[in-house]
């Protein structure tokens, strides 16, 4: 049984019953392409190294792989972050970076350590300063002035 649809216009139109159900099969199989296109594919990564030959497969498996917790080859060592104040709540972040070997230099305002992620010491050292009574101008003066510091913490009023 045909539908009958009248549009915003006042014009009306006859919609057959199978113009809906090619409607919901285009929407089905839409879906099923962007589900299988997002997803990850084991099975032609199995099927790719079935296809290889021993030689290729003992040179892809035995490679070794990059430690993806090692950024020592990557980063300058230290990354020096400036804070705009003594350490707060605010900074909790990039402190929770520091490793367990960390040193203070209460002199300079500036604490020393390990950079760490997830528990595991990524072969970077991190130098968090401190801003305030330490630095005798605004954070973006201090970065321009001293070419070490990474990042900063600045305002954004």
């Amino acid at each position: 049984m045909a539908q009958t649809l009248t549009t915003r216009y006042g014009t009306t139109r006859r919609r057959s019953p199978r113009s809906n159900t090619r409607r919901r099969a285009g929407a089905v199989v839409a879906t099923l392409l962007l589900v299988t296109a997002c997803s990850n594919n084991d099975d032609a990564a199995s099927t790719a190294s079935d296809a290889m030959t021993p030689a290729e497969t003992a040179t892809t498996v035995g490679a070794e792989q990059p430690d993806p917790n090692d950024l020592s080859q990557v980063c300058f060592s230290p990354i020096v972050v400036q804070t705009d104040w003594f350490p707060q709540a605010e900074h909790g972040g990039i402190y929770e970076l520091l490793g367990d070997d960390y040193q203070v230099d209460a002199e300079r305002g500036a604490t020393t350590g390990s950079l760490v992620f997830r528990g595991v010491d990524t072969g970077v050292d991190l130098e968090i300063r401190a801003g305030g009574p330490f630095i005798e101008s605004p954070v973006v003066t201090e970065m321009f002035l001293d070419g070490s510091i990474m990042f900063g913490y600045v305002g954004t009023d």
